[in-house]
């Protein structure tokens, strides 16, 4: 059983080294490169977790029947007037012990539900690796349609990886 919940200061231990293996597994599937947050600091997680207030952002943990944080979803508002009504799913990700048993499809249909109640926000957008079949699979099965390809958008250990773009009407 999968609890879903807002991640918060006091998850910014397990959180932070949930990323880091992730980005250590998935080089390709993040725009953040490991070397960026090598010298971040515990404090620095911290005060990132709490940024979130629920209007501009927010992010959410799946945790397992232990307590243990196994996945986490961010999704980010954008700040320009022009842009507000949209925000971007950022940092999906599920510990690779635990992937392939619904900590995805779990986080992201509460996301979704959150964002709809959010006032003025019409449409979601992500970036997903065009290798990442069962994430776009994910995100299809979700009402997530594909607008785009964005080739060669990431080079890692000198291979590029295009990104398909993804949105979702939340007032549809």
């Amino acid at each position: 059983m999968i609890k879903i919940r807002d991640v918060s200061e006091k998850d910014a231990e397990v959180f932070f080294e949930l990323l880091k293996r992730t980005l250590q597994n998935y080089p390709a599937s993040f725009q953040t490169d490991i070397s960026q947050i090598e010298n971040t600091s515990l404090q620095d997680v911290i005060e990132h977790l709490s940024e979130s207030d629920g209007v501009k952002g927010f992010r959410l943990g799946g945790f397992d029947k232990t307590g243990k944080l196994v996945g986490s979803v961010r999704l980010q508002r954008r700040v320009s007037p022009k842009q507000s009504h949209c925000a971007d799913i950022e940092q999906m990700f599920v510990d690779s012990e635990c992937q392939n048993k619904g900590v995805g499809y779990k986080l992201l249909t509460s996301l979704i539900e959150r964002a709809k109640r959010i006032e003025g926000l019409e449409q979601i957008e992500l970036y997903v690796s065009s290798n990442a079949h069962a994430a776009i699979h994910l995100y299809k099965k979700l009402g997530f349609m594909e607008s785009g390809t964005i080739p060669r958008q990431l080079k890692v250990d000198n291979k590029y990886h295009d990104y398909i773009y993804m949105y979702l009407l939340t007032n549809a």
